[in-house]
């Protein structure tokens, strides 16, 4: 039962293009290995190895698709796969290898962009005339070709239509509409993970909470638009000033928060930084008011988890509050 929770946990964290990739690896590999089995009972040793390669590399990428940082890679190295397998499986099986074709071009339009897969399917077409169709009649040679593009064509219109839907739907999950930062949702699940890979903690991990000061005197005196376009301009400021390898987030409100891989000085070197640019910004034109922040900073403790490591910095920003404002506080 632990064991399923688990598993459940980790699917609830992939994105839905992983969550493809997965399920294609699942779907290949379970009809390759009983063939690959069957053909070694045979003595097809030839045919054996090349499925035992075949489900070698499904197993790479596994754990290449599970990485967000190695998912595009995982893509390309499948769609390269499935041009060397319908290639492979031509020339070791002939005409009956052909039925593979179909299932490796429309399932390259679930792993790369949809130019990318309609690419990928001429390919595996141009190597399959190549081979001669595996020796098939003229008939046969006729059904398939129509059939493939046929197959080529569909999958082409609807995993465009379908990777522009997911592409909006990811944006509306996990952006924040005003600023299109990352939003609560996906600070809870990166926070979430920041706590459970079991990373060390040497170079310093911390949080930063920052919060506008006075943000409803700024509303009650010129208005909700203007302080959509401070809040704006807060977000652009933020996403100048950060490290490339540090994430910004809407918490909500007037609050944002950053995650980044620095000491707790550094952290507050970092705070100083965005107070001052804030104060520094003009973002409530032709006025003389001046736009601050107060901002917790704390580093993450090895017995931290998700809720008392942003309680402690929130309780620092807080402490930031009462002491005047406009100001970096550390946990």
């Amino acid at each position: 039962m632990a064991e399923f929770q688990r598993f459940r946990t980790l699917w609830q964290r992939l994105n839905t293009r992983q969550r493809f990739i997965l399920l294609q690896i699942i779907l290949f590999a379970s009809a390759v290995l009983p063939l690959g089995l069957y053909r070694l009972s045979r003595g097809e040793i030839g045919h054996a190895v090349f499925d035992g390669v075949l489900l070698l590399i499904l197993s790479l990428l596994v754990w290449l698709s599970l990485s967000d940082r190695f998912l595009d890679l995982a893509t390309r190295i499948m769609s390269i796969t499935y041009v060397i397998g319908v290639f492979g499986v031509v020339y070791l099986m002939g005409e009956i290898g052909l039925f593979w074709a179909f299932a490796a071009g429309l399932g390259s339009f679930f792993a790369v962009k949809s130019l990318e897969a309609l690419v990928i399917s001429v390919v595996i077409y141009l190597l399959i005339v190549w081979q001669d169709f595996g020796g098939a009649d003229l008939p046969t040679m006729i059904t398939f070709s129509a059939c493939f593009a046929l197959v080529a064509a569909f999958g082409y219109y609807f995993s465009s239509r379908l990777w522009q839907e997911n592409e909006r739907l990811d944006r509306e999950a996990h952006r924040d509409r005003l600023t299109n930062l990352l939003n609560r949702r996906s600070f809870d699940d990166d926070l979430a993970l920041t706590i459970s890979d079991g990373s060390p903690l040497e170079h310093g991990c911390s949080m930063l909470v920052i919060d506008l000061d006075d943000f409803k005197g700024i509303n009650d005196m010129y208005g909700h638009a203007a302080g959509d376009r401070v809040l704006k301009g807060v977000a652009e400021v933020l996403e100048r000033t950060i490290p490339k390898d540090a994430k910004l987030y809407r918490f909500g409100g007037e609050e944002f928060v950053i995650l980044c891989r620095e000491s707790i000085e550094d952290a507050r070197n970092l705070g100083e930084s965005l107070r001052l640019a804030i104060g520094k910004a003009d973002l409530l034109r032709s006025s003389d008011r001046q736009i601050t922040v107060s901002i917790g900073v704390s580093e993450r403790r090895t017995e931290d988890d998700s809720r008392s490591w942003f309680h402690r910095t929130d309780g620092a920003l807080y402490r930031a509050k009462q002491n005047g404002r406009n100001q970096v506080a550390i946990a």
